[in-house]
């Protein structure tokens, strides 16, 4: 998959393309289908595969940022984005002005002449341009005159409801992965390199690899979770914790992702590794005492050895 940082900035090749735009954060089950419309639509015309999304989130543009807010941080996105077979991924650059171009100007400049533009799909709900201005109704009239076809995909519903992104953000804000997990038609994961920790899931018998996730990422509600963790290739259970750890840590102390991996032994301070959410196990809590967490991170583990040869054997 080409990758365009700046579409502003891309001197396209005016090769006729099938056109999508969006955010796409989390790539869940509803931009799923959108992008499998594209590809379709693609294929059958012989059309380049463009999907032009954001550099950040557009709101970003007005609060000037917003940590722990993405489902999926634009490396993620495109990993998956590129798994769907997608030809070119084109950024948006939230503070070029784009933005805020008038709605007609748009589709002219970007759609038509940089893109060549012979089929545009858009999600059901779609606006765009200064004060979302446009809307389906107005590309398909712009399509006529400058030959594209608009395609708008119908939204995937689950439980009678549209699989959206903030749907998915309040399920996990929630600690509700599982259903999470269904919308996003995988499971959620968090990607970030082991860093050196205090060492205290080490002395009471628990060692733990503090993971750093990227700080635009979305974390679950804070606990304990059944989970895996890809390492090396190699996947493992993993007994997942996010949170403050009132046990050992001070009130204020910043929020921790780590995660214990039964049977595993080895030193990977410093690789990435890739945590994939289970269903939770229970909230944070404040034990009396490290003999209390030590038993209870004992069940925590044997429930997560558990889920796990579950898993393998469904």
């Amino acid at each position: 998959m080409e990758f365009v940082p700046s579409l502003a900035e891309w001197e396209s090749d005016g090769t006729p393309s099938a056109v999508t735009i969006g955010m796409f954060d989390g790539v869940h089950r509803g931009h799923q289908y959108l992008l499998g419309v594209l590809k379709e639509r693609a294929e059958k015309l012989g059309l380049r595969c463009v999907v032009v999304t954001f550099d950040r989130h557009p709101r970003a543009a007005v609060a000037g940022s917003l940590p722990g807010s993405l489902l999926t941080p634009l490396p993620e996105k495109r990993a998956l984005l590129e798994s769907l077979e997608m030809d070119v991924c084109a950024l948006i650059e939230v503070e070029s002005g784009i933005l805020s171009m008038d709605s007609r100007q748009f589709v002219q400049q970007y759609l038509v002449e940089k893109l060549a533009a012979r089929v545009l799909v858009v999600g059901y709900d779609f606006r765009f341009g200064k004060g979302r201005s446009g809307d389906c109704s107005l590309l398909r009239s712009m399509g006529e005159d400058h030959g594209f076809h608009v395609v708008e995909a119908e939204p995937v519903l689950v439980d009678g409801c549209p699989v959206k992104s903030t749907r998915i953000r309040k399920l996990l804000l929630e600690g509700d992965t599982r259903s999470g997990a269904e919308l996003l038609g995988r499971d959620y994961t968090v990607t970030g390199r082991v860093a050196s920790g205090d060492r205290i899931g080490r002395t009471i018998g628990f060692p733990t690899a503090n993971v750093a996730y990227p700080q635009d990422k979305l974390l679950p509600a804070a606990g304990v979770y059944c989970g895996i963790c890809a390492v090396g290739g190699v996947e493992w259970p993993a007994a997942i914790n996010f949170g403050r750890r009132p046990t050992v840590s001070a009130a204020d102390a910043p929020p921790l992702l780590e995660a214990h991996l039964p049977g595993f032994s080895g030193d990977i301070y410093d690789e990435t590794i890739c945590l994939a959410f289970g269903p939770r196990l229970r909230g944070e809590v404040r034990f009396n005492g490290l003999d209390a967490l030590r038993e209870q991170i004992q069940r925590d583990v044997e429930m997560t050895e558990r889920w796990y040869a579950e898993r393998l054997r469904a």
